[in-house]
């Protein structure tokens, strides 16, 4: 099943208005966007059909948006510590599926305001999964995961930052009241569900 098709309610409904205390500009609250961040959902959705070029200059100017906040907001390491590039895009598409009229920024912004609450605040160290190497996440996420997984009742152990047997076996049993595949590893489907997905 492709991650679109997962995605909940509530991101799907992003509010266009972002809190403004996340942003600077000018006296009038206006500020220049740069890029393709100035181009339409049409667009957007074209690129995101055809994997083209276009696609790949999208990916650049969200990876650019993201940087720049990391750097610019107060006690804030990374926004999306453990979201994909590719994830964000398809969350954006979906809200320009919804909102064909607005500029690729505006769904943006209102998107950060959502994964705020997910945001790492201090640099830690990265983590790769002894069950996969390809998974590499910060410690301060490793502990977010157990957490959330404690909160669901899956999980009862310590908030360690170890990812064993017991992490997989409870990370299956959440996978299974999802219907996800059952890989017992923390992918980007798995936690969007886990942290966005509504409560048992």
């Amino acid at each position: 099943m492709a991650i679109r098709a997962r995605l909940n309610k509530t991101l799907l409904s992003l509010a266009l208005l972002a809190s403004p205390a996340l942003y600077a500009a000018d006296q009038n609250d206006k500020f220049a966007v740069k890029g393709a961040g100035i181009s339409p959902c049409s667009t957007f959705i074209k690129a995101m059909e055809n994997k083209d070029h276009t696609y790949y200059m999208f990916g650049g100017w969200l990876d650019g948006y993201i940087t720049s906040l990391n750097q610019q907001l107060p006690d804030t390491f990374d926004i999306t510590p453990w979201q994909t590039t590719e994830l964000l895009m398809k969350i954006i598409e979906s809200n320009c599926q919804q909102n064909p009229n607005q500029q690729i920024h505006s769904i943006a912004k209102a998107m950060v305001v959502q994964l705020m609450e997910q945001r790492i605040t201090v640099g830690e160290r990265y983590l790769q999964l002894e069950a996969d190497k390809n998974l590499i996440l910060q410690e301060g996420v490793i502990r977010n995961i157990k957490q959330k997984l404690d909160d669901k009742g899956h999980y009862d152990g310590d908030l360690t930052v170890s990812w064993d047997e017991k992490e997989i076996t409870a990370m299956k049993a959440f996978q299974r009241t999802q219907q996800l595949e059952e890989t017992g590893l923390p992918n980007q489907a798995t936690l969007y569900k886990l942290f966005y997905g509504q409560d048992d």
